[in-house]
C-alpha cells in the first residue's frame, strides 16, 4: 500500500492501493450495463421528442424545437449524467478511501457527491464569467494603446490566455480532492480540498498530467481500432459490443483518474485520513 503522498504514488494509486478484491470487474460490468440503459433511454427520449438523433439535430439547427422540448431533453441529460457520475465516483472513492467493496446504490454518499457536482458546475460558471471579464479588462486597454501593432496584440493575447489557463489549472487541481474528502468525512466538502492539497500542487499536477498523456495516447489507439472496425463494416454503434467497447475505457478512466485525489484525502496533513500522518511524513 502506498502510504506517502508523492508524484508516483498519486499517479499509480489505482494499482498500489489495498482493498477488497474483484472490485474493478464488478465496477466495470455495472458501468457498462447502466451506461447502456441510459443510452437506450436517451435515444428513446430523442425519438419521442424529435423523431431520433437526426431529428434532434435538424430541430436545433432550424429552430423548430420548442423550448419545452429542448428543456425536457437537456434536463434529462443533465440529471442522468450527474447521477451516473455520482454513483460511480462514490463507488470508486469508497473503494479507495474506506476500503469498501462494490455495492451499487443511490444513497447518502451519492447525494453528497451530487452536491459536489453542483458546486463544480457553479464553480465553472463563475470561473467562466470571471475569465471573460479578466480577458476584457486586460485586452481592451492594450488594444487601444497598441492598436497599430498586430504582432504585439497577438503576443499579449496569448500571454493573457496562457495566464488565465494556468490559474484555472491551479485552482482545479487544488479543489480536486473534494469528492474524496466528501466520501471520507460523510459530509459535502469542497473548499476543504484547498487545505488538504496544501503543498501538494506539483505532485498532483504531475500525476494528472501523466495520466492525461497516457489516456490521450490510449484513446487515440482505441479510437483508431474502433472506427476502423466500424468503417470496415464489422461493427456498428448499436451493437452491444460497440457499447461495451466505448464504455469500458471510460470506466477504467474514472477508476484510475480518481486515485490521486483519494491519496490526497487519505494523507490529509490536517489528519482525518486513513493513513497515519506519522507514516506520511516519516
Amino acid at each position: 500500500m502506498a502510504s506517502k503522498f508523492s508524484f508516483d504514488n498519486a499517479a499509480f494509486h489505482f494499482a498500489r492501493t489495498d482493498g477488497p478484491r474483484g472490485f474493478l470487474w464488478k465496477f466495470l460490468l455495472a458501468y457498462i450495463l447502466l451506461g447502456a440503459v441510459l443510452n437506450i433511454l436517451n435515444f428513446g427520449l430523442q425519438f419521442v421528442l424529435f423523431g431520433g438523433i437526426n431529428g434532434l439535430q435538424d430541430s436545433l439547427i432550424s429552430g423548430n424545437a420548442s423550448f419545452a422540448m429542448i428543456g425536457i431533453y437537456y434536463l434529462f441529460a443533465m440529471v442522468a449524467g450527474v447521477s451516473f457520475w455520482a454513483v460511480f465516483e462514490s463507488q470508486v472513492q469508497r473503494r479507495y478511501v474506506r476500503d469498501e467493496g462494490f455495492s451499487l446504490q443511490l444513497g447518502a454518499d451519492e447525494l453528497r457527491i451530487v452536491g459536489v457536482a453542483l458546486l463544480w458546475i457553479l464553480f465553472f460558471i463563475a470561473g467562466y464569467v470571471v475569465s471573460i471579464l479578466a480577458v476584457m479588462g486586460l485586452m481592451m486597454p492594450v488594444s487601444q494603446l497598441m492598436g497599430s501593432s498586430a504582432g504585439f496584440a497577438g503576443l499579449w493575447m496569448f500571454a493573457v490566455f496562457a495566464a488565465i489557463s494556468c490559474v484555472w489549472i491551479w485552482v482545479t487541481v487544488k479543489l480536486s480532492a473534494a469528492s474524496a474528502l466528501t466520501i471520507r468525512d460523510r459530509k459535502v466538502k469542497f473548499i476543504d480540498s484547498w487545505a488538504a492539497t496544501e503543498g501538494r500542487f506539483w505532485p498532483l499536477f504531475g500525476a494528472y498530467l501523466a495520466l492525461s498523456l497516457f489516456f490521450f495516447i490510449a484513446y487515440l489507439i482505441l479510437a483508431a481500432v474502433f472506427f476502423g472496425l466500424v468503417l470496415g463494416g464489422g461493427l456498428n454503434f448499436s451493437d452491444p459490443t460497440a457499447i461495451a467497447a466505448l464504455m469500458t475505457p471510460q470506466g477504467i478512466g474514472l477508476y484510475v483518474w480518481s486515485g490521486p485525489a483519494a491519496l490526497a484525502a487519505k494523507t490529509d496533513p490536517r489528519g482525518g485520513g486513513a493513513i497515519n500522518i506519522a507514516d506520511e511524513f516519516s
